[in-house]
């Protein structure tokens, strides 16, 4: 771990030394893919930004589909301590810690329209070199749903129907983290919620934020492996706030169905918030729950690939 850091902190101050492209935080936003259709390596990126928040996803080259790596927080950096991060970023980075070992991404501005992604990687055991790739990625665009245009007088845009919502209904009082095979677990009485592994913290979190939204009934899109999931207080969205939550804000003003690269996702503008593959409807009725229960924020617990993801207001 330390060697590893030691080559982050000698690479960051290359970028330094070489100046690279500064641009503003928002310029990184959105997704991106290899400018080399043909890598081994990593394949897309999607880097999320809100204020001076940032997540990345990455998915490396694997088959028959690209492995996705996760969700996790990066940092941006500028030059000096006396400059803004998010006006003049000059780099960001990212961790990511698969159970083989850990990847570090150094993501720089290289153009318009390009970033360069350096790519530290240390394994664990296995006999395999710790190495150093880097790659040129290109700007995905995104094909937005086309709006047909209206003749005087203009008809309502036609709205998706909602299709019937898909909750199990549980008992705030008795949902409780218990201990099974090993496995640190949310139930409420016999039905089991959700699996935090070998994580007793990031369990005893999620029932304090059941216990403090009043939670009573867990939801999902897409049964089984559900893109989203969703929970409500009674017929309810959650809505307030609490200490420690990991919280993402949108405008649900913003909020579309979009298609990129043949998947349809949620999006709020360049920024996707949930991925629905080739299923649009699952994508359109997302839409329509997001706006039913006016949700502006997706949360998580225990991010990467977190067991509990919910809304709320």
């Amino acid at each position: 771990m330390k060697t590893i850091g030691i080559i982050m902190t000698a690479a960051l101050a290359a970028f330094v030394l070489v100046a690279p492209a500064m641009a503003s935080l928002s310029d990184f936003e959105g997704d991106w893919q290899n400018a080399d259709r043909n890598t081994n390596g990593i394949k897309k990126l999607q880097i999320g930004v809100r204020g001076a928040n940032v997540m990345v996803q990455a998915w490396g080259a694997c088959s028959p589909r690209d492995c996705d790596w996760g969700a996790v927080q990066g940092a941006p950096y500028s030059s000096s301590v006396n400059e803004s991060m998010t006006r003049r970023t000059k780099a960001i980075t990212a961790t990511f810690n698969p159970a083989q070992g850990q990847t570090i991404l150094i993501i720089t501005q290289a153009g318009p329209d390009k970033i360069k992604v350096e790519s530290y990687s240390r394994f664990k055991s296995g006999g395999r070199n710790n190495y150093m790739a880097a790659y040129t990625m290109v700007r995905a665009r995104v094909a937005v749903q086309p709006t047909p245009t209206p003749t005087p007088p203009p008809p309502p845009p036609p709205q998706p129907t909602m299709a019937r919502e898909d909750c199990i209904a549980f008992n705030t009082n008795q949902v409780a983290v218990k201990q099974a095979q090993g496995h640190w677990k949310v139930a409420a009485g016999n039905m089991w919620l959700m699996d935090f592994g070998t994580n007793k913290p990031k369990a005893e979190q999620a029932l304090r934020t059941i216990r403090q939204y009043r939670l009573n009934k867990q939801c999902f899109i897409g049964r089984p492996n559900p893109p989203m999931q969703y929970y409500l207080s009674g017929n309810n969205a959650p809505a307030g706030g609490m200490a420690g939550e990991d919280c993402i804000a949108f405008n649900p003003r913003n909020i579309q169905v979009k298609q990129a690269q043949g998947r349809w996702k949620i999006a709020d503008g360049n920024s996707w918030l949930l991925d629905f593959e080739g299923n649009k409807a699952q994508a359109q009725q997302a839409h329509a729950i997001i706006n039913k229960y006016g949700f502006s924020r997706i949360c998580y617990v225990g991010r990467p690939n977190p067991p509990m993801t919910y809304f709320r207001q």
